[in-house]
């Protein structure tokens, strides 16, 4: 395979080209004609990423810095060698340019994390270098472009080619959201790397959290869990029909004939989440039901169990009812024939949550859907005013 290399970037530019150029190397990109052109526009964009990590404080790198094009399909980063492979072919300018920020910001993360401790937070680093990747630097709109319905139901830290990558939503969450990032990734970067060898990157988050901004990891996971799930512009796209079958876990069913159930829900990792559907038959002559849930087991500071009311099943016609909080709390909702419940449950480490499920139709007298007020407003301004993923 050919292969053309930028001779060195060393301090703060890139310099010569090297002469040895194939010229049968498919160039389709960036407007250029020819590899030429295309090996040039390359280096101009990895000089302009490269000032701006500098700007930013991040540390740079003390050696000089190889980098190749090859007519492959894949760009990557070789933290054993330092060496960045950039690929010549891209289904488009803004993926290629995407893949550039991406593998630089790899070798300014191997400069204060070695190879071994960047495998360690594989989840971190990838979620990290996507996410300065479009923000900061290019702006290419490809940051979490290729999420998937299950993603909720993955732990944080999962690494599968798809799931780290899509956790650069979640970075930006952090970044845009948290008051005290104030926008300021670095000193985001920064909480995981001055702990990255006694901790985990999750660990670490939550500790500079419950320092810092007074929150906590769990609670800004579950937030944009939320948001994914429940808000109209979440990243996870689907269809109002096809929205109880992608984006619940299970099912509950209460009927006439069989009125209150309790369900339990295991969460197997750390920071992931379930969603349950609950689903009721209205009697005839009757407009709407009520529905009462109760913890029964395994709601504790660990875990965050939100209750959500669809109308329609359409995400642009959501209300957040209320959390349970703890064993016991009790949450009453009125609900009509048009409308589904949901209940999305995160938790910070593996446990089981028991629900108890009952459907009400006697005597319904009228009161309001229960549920507090001030964490009812601030939730939903933090998941539609203050939402940064566009």
């Amino acid at each position: 395979m050919g292969s053309h290399k930028l001779r060195e970037l060393h301090s703060s530019a890139l310099t010569e080209l090297q002469d040895n150029v194939d010229p049968n190397i498919d160039a389709a990109g960036l407007g250029a004609r020819n590899i030429y052109e295309f090996v040039a526009k390359v280096r101009e964009l990895l000089e302009d990423t490269y000032n701006i990590y500098v700007k930013a404080g991040f540390t740079k790198p003390k050696h000089k810095i190889s980098v190749y094009v090859i007519g492959s399909e894949e760009s990557y980063y070789n933290p054993l060698t330092g060496n960045i492979i950039i690929s010549s072919i891209s289904p488009s300018d803004n993926e290629t340019k995407h893949e550039i920020a991406h593998e630089l910001f790899h070798l300014f993360q191997n400069q204060d994390m070695n190879y071994l401790l960047m495998n360690k937070h594989r989840w971190w680093i990838e979620a990290t270098a996507d996410y300065v990747a479009d923000r900061p630097v290019f702006n290419t709109g490809q940051m979490g472009s290729g999420i998937k319905m299950n993603y909720f139901e993955l732990p944080l830290s999962a690494v599968d080619g798809n799931h780290e990558y899509a956790t650069a939503l979640f970075v930006n969450w952090l970044v845009g959201t948290v008051a005290n990032f104030g926008g300021d990734f670095k000193s985001l970067w920064g909480a995981v790397v001055n702990r990255s060898i006694v901790s985990s990157a999750e660990t670490s988050l939550d500790n500079y959290l419950r320092e810092h901004a007074k929150t906590n990891l769990l609670e800004e996971y579950s937030r944009f869990i939320d948001l994914l799930l429940f808000y109209n512009g979440s990243p996870i796209k689907t269809s109002n029909n096809q929205y109880h079958h992608n984006m619940t876990s299970s099912q509950v069913l209460l009927t006439p004939q069989s009125k209150s159930k309790i369900t339990s829900v295991s969460i197997d990792k750390p920071y992931s989440s379930k969603v349950i559907s609950v689903k009721y038959e209205v009697p005839s002559g009757l407009r709407d039901v009520d529905i009462i849930i109760t913890a029964t087991e395994g709601v504790t500071s660990d875990v965050k169990t939100r209750i959500y009311l669809l109308r329609d099943n359409d995400r642009s016609k959501t209300q957040f009812v209320n959390m349970l909080d703890k064993v016991g709390r009790l949450v009453k909702i009125r609900v009509s024939g048009n409308e589904a419940v949901y209940i999305a449950i995160s938790a910070s480490k593996p446990t089981t949550v028991a629900l108890n499920l009952s459907l009400m139709y006697e005597e319904i007298k009228e009161f309001p859907i229960s549920f507090n007020n001030t964490y009812n407003t601030t939730y939903y301004y933090t998941l539609r005013s203050q939402c940064v993923i566009r």
